[in-house]
């Protein structure tokens, strides 16, 4: 994102209309926008990397089967407020204020999402946030900084909770809202709105926050407001499986399936999140001149083993183009690790980065040339 704030001068952010994440993206999103409107641009970047380093797997067990595990059995909590979600909200919260005359202080906990939306967008324009979760009633929950009327949140997101809009004039606060969408089953408990229900992690039901995206585009050509101009879709993932299918999709390769049992395959087809953010990613070649979408992807090192579970084939399918491509990415890292290979790390989780990884993320993601495409 800060990337994206000089591109040959040209701050992308000053002509995007909306930004939709979900899970880590989510928290992503926001807490970028937090750190945007609260500290001064010099120091946005330290600030940004304590993020990056801030180690919330260790506040997730030790709540889990610490506090919350006996809160849960006696019903209350033992001190203070929350559980291990409120925690890792509030970490961010004071590491996006520290410095500022509201460190120390909870506003990110007490502001309104829409409210906080509104206060960035005094002094300069920033684009609609939507934050994306799932629910428990098998319908998107979906927090839109922008207001809509019942009628036009029901005509823009389809099968979607309104999770901000409560009974008597209640709603979330900014960081309420976007904890909805980083809720990994029995890692987070699911969150509990009242008078909507239970909702979890974005990623179970679309890993990309594009359809939300895409709904809010086609909801907006409806009224003409996007009429004449050409639109950019940047979809930004971290994921292996995403950045091998969009460097393969276009290969015609012929594998040995592996055998898997009939159980096996069922689970492995229900586990997989990444269906809508393959196609997704090839949407642009179906809508023609008028809309483009530009990816940029997290580049991983790709083994055999790595290759064979991507494919589900017993060996590497044989191909010289495949070939060719899986040696240029993976040179491209080794050519970087290179420089000092005790320095990089391929992040392996996102929840506890090392300094390593931090430096894997900062200095890899170069190699993606759609940047280039975006200037």
């Amino acid at each position: 994102m800060e990337k994206c704030r000089d591109l040959n001068g040209k701050d992308l952010l000053a002509c995007t209309v909306a930004i939709s994440g979900v899970s880590g993206g989510s928290i992503g999103n926001a807490v970028y926008a937090a750190i945007n409107h609260e500290q001064l641009p010099e120091r946005r970047k330290a600030i940004i990397d304590s993020v990056g380093l801030g180690n919330f797997l260790t506040v997730d067990l030790a709540y889990m089967f610490g506090h919350d595990m006996f809160a849960n059995l006696m019903g209350t909590w033992l001190f203070g407020k929350g559980d291990r979600a409120y925690r890792s909200m509030k970490s961010y919260q004071d590491m996006v204020l520290a410095g500022t005359d509201f460190q120390g202080t909870n506003k990110l906990l007490n502001t309104s999402f829409r409210g906080y939306w509104q206060e960035m967008n005094r002094d300069k324009n920033y684009p609609v946030l939507l934050i994306n979760s799932s629910g428990k009633n098998s319908r998107k929950g979906v927090a839109a900084s922008l207001k809509f009327s019942e009628a036009e949140f029901k005509a823009c997101f389809k099968n979607t909770d309104d999770i901000l809009s409560l009974a008597n004039n209640q709603t979330l606060s900014y960081l309420e809202a976007t904890s909805t969408s980083n809720r990994f089953p029995v890692l987070s408990p699911a969150a509990k709105i009242p008078g909507k229900g239970h909702y979890v992690d974005g990623g179970y039901f679309e890993n990309s926050g594009m359809q939300s995206l895409m709904e809010f585009y086609e909801f907006l050509l409806k009224d003409k407001l996007l009429e004449g101009k050409k639109i950019v879709f940047i979809q930004i993932s971290n994921s292996g499986g995403v950045s091998l299918h969009n460097l393969t999709k276009d290969l015609v390769l012929d594998k040995e399936i592996k055998e898997s049992s009939e159980l096996g395959a069922v689970i492995n087809t229900k586990l997989s999140l990444d269906f809508l953010p393959y196609y997704y990613s090839d949407f642009s070649e179906i809508q023609g001149d008028t809309l483009k979408i530009v990816r940029i992807d997290m580049p991983h090192f790709y083994t055999d083993e790595k290759l064979k579970a991507f494919f589900d084939s017993k060996l590497v399918p044989q191909s010289s183009r495949l070939d060719s491509l899986i040696k240029t990415n993976n040179e491209s890292i080794k050519k970087i690790r290179s420089q000092n290979p005790f320095n990089y790390l391929e992040p392996p989780l996102s929840r506890l980065l090392s300094r390593q990884s931090l430096n894997y993320m900062k200095d890899c993601i170069l190699i993606d040339n759609s940047f280039n495409q975006l200037k």
